[in-house]
């Protein structure tokens, strides 16, 4: 099982990758380039289970972070943020048109995203994210810049409206990472240097606060699907470490994975909630053995690893996703977008 390498050579600089939802029978995945070079234009690819590029998309600015809608009947739209020709820090949200399409057999076929909503703010965007528990038809996005979160909807005639703002105040110096809390609709976290803060958007004040979760700074985080207020991290001291949000005073478990400091460790975890309830069970089978034993080194841009102990310099991006099989039967994916 920890021997099968399958490797995509995307030919230009990747940040981001992430999973097509609703996929029940297949798994596909979404990659986004930020070169910076008016030669290589820059893409967002299709991906399949076994890293083949099914359909390619042109996006004309670098993808800073891109991340797929998890709500049904919108599955098949992308949110990317980037830095627009007008040198205007935006967002957008495009639909992918042809997703369920044959893979085209002409060289260098490349199909249009459609537009339907852009953003531009006046500071610097880290990320922008879906809110995963929103219902019916609308949809509701987060963005964090150096001094505040905001939320937004999207408004008909491709607008998006601005409906609060949580200030983070002045004097943060590594603001990296932001994830909805998929338990509570109205509570969104972000790392705050060394911590991690959780807000209650209606009231806009701090609901949860692990302060200096991590020696060096906190580079991201990400929420157990199954079980609420629980939550993974990674910093800049190479640890990753497991929260009850609730007892922020220590952590359930801290792994020491390898001895490099996370650029940005991103931990997205599928699980059958019937199989593991216990953490200390749950963390072990599909975390330390994943990364502890699954790290390896420095690997293309994009890379589906199983393979032996090591370390990777410089993760971009880290997801780990399964299919709601047995445990002692079920295929774990680990995806690495490097430098």
């Amino acid at each position: 099982m920890f021997g099968t390498v399958l490797t995509h050579e995307v030919k230009r600089i990747a940040r981001s990758v992430d999973a097509v939802y609703g996929d029940s029978d297949q798994q596909r995945y979404v990659l986004g380039s930020c070169t910076p070079s008016s030669k290589k234009l820059n893409q967002l690819q299709l991906l399949d289970a076994n890293l083949s590029v099914l359909q390619t998309y042109a996006h004309a600015n670098p993808v800073q972070h891109l991340a797929m809608c998890p709500l049904p009947k919108m599955a098949h739209h992308v949110l990317t943020t980037f830095v627009s020709e007008r040198n205007e820090p935006s967002f957008a949200v495009w639909d992918m048109d042809n997703v369920e399409s044959p893979p085209s057999t002409s060289p260098g076929a490349v199909s249009q995203l459609g537009l339907l909503a852009h953003v531009t703010t006046e500071s610097a965007i880290v990320r922008a994210i879906w809110n995963p528990t929103e219902d019916g038809n609308s949809a509701t996005i987060a963005s964090l810049n150096a001094t505040s979160i905001s939320t937004w909807t999207l408004a008909d005639g491709g607008s998006g409206k601005e409906v609060a703002k949580l200030g983070l105040g002045e004097g943060h110096n590594q603001l990296n990472a932001i994830a909805w809390d998929p338990h509570h609709r109205q509570q969104v976290s972000a790392t705050v240097d060394e911590s991690i803060v959780t807000w209650d958007v209606r009231s806009g004040k701090i609901a949860h606060k692990v302060h200096q979760a991590h020696f060096q700074c906190t580079r991201d985080i990400d929420y157990n699907p199954n079980k609420p207020y629980y939550m993974a991290s990674g910093g800049d001291d190479g640890l990753v470490k497991f929260w009850d949000i609730r007892k922020p005073k220590a952590a359930l478990l801290t792994l020491p994975s390898h001895s490099h400091w996370y650029i940005s460790i991103y931990i997205y975890i599928y699980t059958c909630p019937d199989i593991l309830d216990d953490i200390n069970v749950y963390i072990y089978i599909y975390i330390y053995d994943v990364i502890r034993l699954v790290l390896a080194t420095y690997v293309s841009p994009l890379c589906m690893y199983l393979h032996s102990a090591g370390s990777i310099p410089s993760i971009r991006s880290f997801y780990i996703t399964g299919r709601g099989i047995p445990i002692y039967i079920r295929r774990i994916y680990c995806i690495y977008v490097c430098e």
